[in-house]
Order: structure tokens, then sequence, then C-alpha cells
């Protein structure tokens, strides 16, 4: 080899060394750069859930606060021994008046410090960690007795859910009745009337008074007159004091309120005329709802009961063509599609497809009945 071919063999060489040098350089910084962007896209995604769960926690906490009688901001160093407050906290709240501090979104708030530390093996543990939560959101009185009202409230809520396997499934009303009525006596008696009262008197009251209503309402036996007398003697034994004097108090809107004027009544128009009922029923509209309403009821009826007469229409023509003699198969289908073109017009053929899964449907729970039979 000549001098100058070595020359340009070794200079060769020496250019491939840096080569290789410079793409590893490269592919290390790329490594490292992509660690620490991984690693910042960790940090943010973790700070975004941490911020999720400290939102939920505030909302949770603020609908309950804020239906407190005094909305407080103080925030509470813990006692070092919490489990001292824990054993005399009975005796130092003997007085306390819990109606300041139970409100309609307690139990919601409760249910939500039920789940707030998950991992603790023991109930004294997760005690521990919601009193120590508390005394830090909360005045140590107010914290010191929403401790003792949530302690009451879960030992409660345990023993209620295995009490309940043995009471059974509720199949009727009067069950269902019995059924409510069990649990909220379980409830007074496990955490006290005073404490169970306040946390679940106005639920209980609530379900109590809709499912006797129910009853009241689904006795095909009453006449409407007789279920209002029943309805105003039910609100009286219910509420109290607190009835508000109608048995329409609890219904929403209008159109409810007719429903369930229809519902009362049912008995009576089964027994009246065509005039007769379409006399009572002007009267309840026009006592009950707006003019707009009405109107648009009235539309709607129109237009039912002109489809239905189409369709009894419809359904008589069509029975002629089947039963015509004259006509062999194909005519007879040629002939009832023409009705139907005539009839429906431009929904003739949304007719024929409903037509189709009708009789596809029926045929469907022949064949099953048969195989039933056959089994």
């Amino acid at each position: 080899m000549s001098k100058q071919g070595k020359i340009i063999l070794v200079f060769s060489i020496i250019l491939n060394f840096f080569l290789v040098v410079s793409v590893g350089i490269i592919f290390i910084d790329n490594q490292k750069s992509s660690d620490k962007s991984w690693h910042n896209v960790k940090s943010v995604e973790d700070k975004s859930e941490d911020i999720n769960i400290k939102s939920y926690a505030k909302h949770s906490e603020k609908k309950h606060t804020n239906a407190m009688k005094e909305e407080k901001t103080e925030i509470n160093e813990p006692p070092k021994d919490n489990k001292t407050v824990v054993n005399e906290e009975n005796e130092a709240l003997k007085n306390f008046d819990y109606s300041t501090i139970i409100n309609p979104n307690t139990i919601d708030y409760f249910k939500h410090l039920s789940v707030m530390f998950p991992g603790i093996s023991s109930i004294d543990g997760h005690f521990d960690k919601i009193h120590e939560y508390l005394l830090k959101k909360y005045p140590k009185e107010e914290a010191d007795a929403l401790f003792h009202v949530y302690k009451k409230y879960f030992k409660c809520e345990t023993e209620l859910k295995n009490e309940r396997v043995s009471w059974g499934f509720p199949k009727s009303s009067d069950e269902w009745i019995n059924y409510v009525k069990n649990a909220y006596e379980f409830r007074l008696k496990n955490m006290g009337d005073k404490i169970g009262g306040l946390l679940f008197g106005t639920s209980y009251k609530k379900l109590s008074y809709k499912l006797k209503k129910a009853k009241i309402l689904q006795d095909d036996t009453l006449y409407g007159a007789d279920k209002e007398k029943w309805l105003e003697e039910l609100g009286n034994e219910v509420w109290g004091d607190e009835y508000q004097g109608t048995i329409y108090s609890d219904v929403n809107s209008s159109f409810d309120l007719y429903k369930q004027k229809l519902e009362l009544y049912k008995k009576d128009f089964e027994e009246m005329t065509d005039e007769e009922r379409e006399e009572k029923l002007k009267e309840f509209r026009n006592d009950l709802l707006s003019p707009e309403l009405v109107e648009n009821m009235e539309k709607a009826e129109k237009r039912t009961a002109e489809g239905k007469q189409r369709f009894e229409s419809y359904k008589s023509e069509e029975q002629s063509i089947l039963q015509n003699q004259d006509l062999n198969e194909e005519q007879k289908q040629e002939k009832i599609k023409e009705l139907q073109n005539k009839t429906y017009g431009t929904h003739a053929d949304a007719f024929r497809r409903g037509q189709n899964i009708q009789k596809e449907s029926l045929e469907a729970a022949k064949r099953f009945q048969k195989m039933k039979k056959n089994e």
C-alpha cells in the first residue's frame, strides 16, 4: 500500500471513532431528557389527582358546614393524645346541642368521611384518623361532637346492614312500611332518640308518608273523596305540627298534581258515563292546569283519537280483503298494500315495518311456548 493510502486509512478510522462517540453522547442525553420529561409529567398528574381529591373533600365539607348555624373557619391543632378525648367525649358532650351540627347534608358528609382513609386495618385506627381530621377542620367542641355522632352512625349502620339480612326482602306495601319502620327504630335504639331522630327523622317521615300515600292511592276499593280524607289524616299522623294542611304539598308540578287527581278518582271514573267522565276531566284540568297546557293536552288527545279511528277503519277494510274469496293470495297482498298507501300515505312504509315486527314477535312467542310445552 502506498504512503498516501495508509494516511487515508488512518484518517478514516479516526473519523469513524469520533462519529461513534458523538452518537453515543447524543443517545445518552436523549435518555436523560426523556427521563426528566416523564418525571415532570408524572409530577403534574400526581398533583392534579391530589387537587381533585382535595376539591371533592372541600365540596363535601362545605355543603355540611354551610348548613350549620355558624360557619367556622378556625383550624385547630389536634391534641397530642386523641384517645383521651375519645374516652371522655360522652361525659363532656352530654349537654351539647346536636341540632347545631346535624343538618340534611350530614349523612352525605359522613359517607364521604367513611371512605377518606382507605387501607387502615382496624376500626380504632379509622376512628383515630377521623377524629384527628375533624379537629383540624372545626373548633374542638364541634369536632368532638361531630366525631361522637359519626362513631354512633358508623357502628349503627354497620350493625343494621347485618340485621337487615334476617328481615328478608319486602314484597307488599305493608311489608315495605314495616321494613322502613324497623330500620328507623333500630337506629333510634342504637344511636339514641336525640341523635337518631336528628339524623334520620325527616327522611323517615318522608319515606313513610310516601309509602302509605301510595297504598291509599292504589286502593281500588276507595272513591276519590274517601282517598282525600284518608290522605288528610295521614298527613296529620306523620307530620303532626309540621303538616302544611294540604295532601298535595309533596307534589312537584301542576301536571303531577293532575295525574294524582286522576288516580284518586279512578274508581269514580270507572262508574261514570262517557259524558260524565269527560265533564269531570275538564273540571280537573281547568282547576289544576294552565290554559296552554290544557290546549296542548287536548290537541294530543285529538291526534290520538284520530289515529285510533284511522287504524280501526284500516283493520276493518283489511279484514274484508282477506275474506274476499274472489281474490288469490297475491291479489290480496297487493290490495292490502294499496290500502296501506291510501290510509297512511308517506308513513305507509313505516307502518308496514311496524306490522312485520309485530308479526315476527308473535311468531317467536308462539315458537317459545311450543318449545316450553314439549320440554
